[in-house]
């Protein structure tokens, strides 16, 4: 999954519907950052809904993804 048009350094996290922390990543120098859809551990995540926070600076947004296997 690709997220594009980001601050350059942006974190981005993702977390499942009940709170708990999928993956954590920081966008390029370009503002790209790309998500295989595995956990923390490099495991597969499962199918369902996941919600993305980027942040930048004092800014912050929230997406809502879902993959499906």
């Amino acid at each position: 999954m690709n997220f594009i048009q980001l601050p350059p350094g942006a974190r981005v996290r993702i977390y499942g519907l009940a709170g708990e922390k999928v993956n954590d990543l920081a966008s390029d120098s370009t503002g790209h950052a790309t998500w295989d859809g595995t956990n923390l551990n490099g495991r597969n995540a499962a199918s369902g809904v996941y919600l993305v926070l980027v942040q930048s600076g004092g800014d912050k947004k929230t997406l809502k993804v879902a993959i499906q296997r």
